[in-house]
């Protein structure tokens, strides 16, 4: 890894970190398919609300089922009570963002906010189809950052087997914030 200014950007000097492949893997693992049921196989200009909250959802399913929090069960669903200022740094974290709404959900997944500091997390467990993703390739611009993924096996839905989904970074204060998806059939 090494660290460089950005020069050829004026009104953003800053130093960036460069990370190999292994690194954007593991820091984009829940947009991927198979961490988020497919909800990030799209194009995406700009993060809106649900994307924020679908995020956040897969977010504290993943460190759910890789036994990072500790959740409760009861009749099938799982939850987890969650404190704002958790998801205020999650948030800035992959978005960049300090101002978002969490809608509240009425399904079987999402997050309910049970007053002004805490949310409920919750989610049915299941499981789904999903391609299988492959890191083909990190480019740096800048603080500007795509890093591109194969999607192969693609068949669920009405996509072709495969397909790539590519994504935009912006390197800010330390963190790479994700500011937009694009999908695409091969």
């Amino acid at each position: 890894d090494k660290v460089f200014s950005d020069n050829d950007n004026a009104e953003d000097n800053q130093l960036i970190k460069t990370e190999n492949a292994e690194f954007f893997d593991e820091y984009l693992k829940v947009f991927l398919p198979g961490k988020s049921a497919n909800n990030f196989k799209k194009t995406i200009e700009e993060f809106s609300d649900n994307d924020i909250n679908l995020y956040l959802l897969f977010y504290y399913i993943d460190l759910a089922n890789s036994g990072k929090i500790e959740t409760t069960q009861i009749d099938g669903v799982i939850s987890y009570i969650a404190n704002k200022e958790e998801f205020d740094e999650v948030i800035e974290k992959y978005f960049g963002i300090k101002e978002y709404n969490i809608i509240d959900s009425t399904g079987r997944d999402g997050i309910k906010k049970l007053d002004s500091l805490k949310y409920q997390v919750f989610w049915f467990a299941t499981g789904w189809m999903a391609p299988e993703a492959t890191n083909i390739g990190v480019k740096y611009d800048g603080n500007e950052v795509l890093v591109e993924y194969k999607l192969t096996n693609d068949t669920y839905g009405s996509y072709g087997e495969e397909s790539k989904i590519t994504f935009k970074l912006i390197y800010n204060d330390g963190n790479y914030n994700v500011k937009s998806i694009i999908y695409s059939e091969l």
